[in-house]
């Protein structure tokens, strides 16, 4: 049910930012007697540009896939004029917002007496209309650089599929043991199997992570994206995946959203990764041991804190402790429990990201997590939240390539 709200909400969304373009362009229209004969075209196109979105959601809503020829063929021309609509209506929004300030401002002074021959002056002064004509131009060609920029850019990341980043990093560990100083673990998430993640893509993403020769290889769930059917190509491309401490992964959210969760579970340990479903395992190395734990995906801070505490051992002895946790909302919370180092995903790096601030970056993820990718330090410990490698909503990233990770634990200094 969640994951068709999300699509419902989703659609709306979309929907509304059309008609907000096309009822500015409507009034721009008016305004502009050379831009009328246009009004007609420019209708027609947002009608054809938007059919396709709303039989997509009516074939979701009553059960039924989208056809994989209307997937590949179709779609992908809708989702880059549906995108270019986001930068655009960002682009006129912020401009409108910028502008809240200066229009109350003029309203006020234009109520008082004491400033009402002002304004009108203001607003008669000949120079300042030209100058107002020439800001409108300007802003005219700024949105056609964006929307150029925004079309080029979304055709490019649609048709580079294949191209992945390989990140190292090295995070350290309070008390890790002596043995487990260097232990690697090659790190994959958000695969979303599906129209858009096809078996071929799998395999070569599964030899990838193979190659990044770690002992340890964990996946941080959405193995699928929303259909039990798409978790067989999953395990037939990812079955290859081998390193010497095992194979282990958790469930995210959208594989719960098939409503046939066990059977996903089913087909992906059929494929070699251990699934830890609120438990936690021992791993040794050279007569040490640290605890690998894992959680079901979870929406909520009170859950996610219980299964912490349910899964993370006993506290009799100083031990490192690995948690995978496919959402990395509760990253305060599973620090709070004991866990030195937390492996995340679900974010997908924010999937299309406009820009970036310092180490924060201008993306929809951003508004829901302060967690969206990379790095993160609370006290002793950190989480690594990876920018997996699928998509959801859109079929393609945006300034945001996909990823596979190689982390070396170390012993933190003093420890």
């Amino acid at each position: 049910m969640g994951f068709y709200i999300f699509q419902i909400i989703t659609s709306l969304l979309f929907l509304g930012i059309q008609y907000f373009l096309f009822r500015n362009f409507r009034i721009f229209s008016g305004e502009q007697e050379k831009f009328r004969k246009f009004l007609l075209p420019v209708a027609f196109t947002f009608v054809i540009f938007n059919i396709p979105i709303v039989i997509a959601l009516g074939l979701r809503i009553f059960g039924f896939g989208t056809p994989e020829w209307v997937a590949i063929h179709v779609m992908p021309p809708v989702y880059i004029w549906h995108f270019i609509s986001v930068v655009l209506f960002l682009s006129l929004l912020t401009g409108k917002v910028l502008k809240i300030p200066f229009l109350t401002m003029g309203w006020l002074l234009g109520r008082l007496e004491v400033t009402k021959p002002f304004v009108r002056a203001v607003r008669s002064n000949g120079k300042l209309r030209n100058f107002d004509i020439r800001r409108r131009q300007a802003v005219r060609q700024t949105l056609t650089i964006l929307t150029g920029t925004a079309a080029l850019g979304s055709v490019y990341e649609i048709y580079r599929k294949d191209t992945f980043d390989k990140t190292f990093i090295r995070i350290p560990v309070k008390d890790l043991p002596e043995s487990f100083h260097g232990f690697s673990i090659g790190f994959i998430s958000d695969i979303h199997s599906g129209i858009f993640m096809s078996a071929e893509r799998m395999r070569a993403y599964a030899e990838a992570v193979n190659a990044l020769g770690a002992d340890l290889i964990v996946v941080t769930g959405d193995f699928v994206n929303s259909q039990l059917e798409e978790a067989y190509p999953f395990r037939e491309a990812f079955s290859i995946l081998s390193a010497q401490h095992g194979v282990y992964g958790v469930l995210g959210n959208h594989d719960f959203y098939t409503r046939k969760v066990e059977e996903v579970a089913r087909e992906v340990e059929k494929g070699g990764i251990s699934l830890l479903r609120n438990r936690h395992l021992v791993l040794t190395k050279g007569g040490d041991s640290i605890h690998l734990a894992g959680v079901d995906d979870t929406g909520n801070v009170t859950t996610a804190s219980r299964y912490f505490g349910s899964v993370k051992g006993p506290d009799n002895a100083p031990v490192s402790r690995i948690l995978l946790c496919h959402r990395p909302y509760f990253f305060r919370e599973a620090a709070s429990a004991g866990f030195d180092v937390i492996l995340s995903g679900h974010t997908h790096g924010g999937q299309v990201v406009l820009g970036e601030l310092g180490k924060d970056v201008l993306a929809p993820a951003r508004l829901v997590s302060p967690y969206v990718a990379g790095i993160y330090s609370e006290g002793d410990a950190r989480m690594y939240v990876s920018r997996g490698i699928g998509t959801v909503g859109v079929p393609f990233r945006f300034n945001c390539p996909p990823e596979i990770t190689k982390i070396v634990l170390e012993r933190a200094t003093g420890a």
